[in-house]
């Protein structure tokens, strides 16, 4: 994913968790941290672990949970 398809991923992360603790698009080094951890995946992949992310913890975000999501299906090819 480029880095301007995971700002939207950010905005979209927002749109599901309106109260999460989401990094500024000013905060260029977290935003480069957590970029790290979504690079290597698609945008739609990407909004894909949102979204099944979201129907598990409707109230809570945390990334790393969503990083773990990601792992599985990157790495275990499936969801749970």
């Amino acid at each position: 994913m480029s880095k301007i398809n995971f700002i939207d991923y950010l905005v979209y992360l927002k749109k599901l968790f309106p109260k999460a603790s989401i990094p500024k698009f000013t905060d260029k080094e977290i935003i480069n941290v957590w970029y790290e951890g979504f690079q290597d995946i698609s945008f739609e992949d990407a909004k894909k672990i949102a979204n099944n992310y979201f129907k598990e913890e409707k109230l809570n975000f945390n990334y790393a949970r969503v990083l773990e999501k990601k792992r599985k299906k990157v790495y275990l090819r499936g969801w749970d």
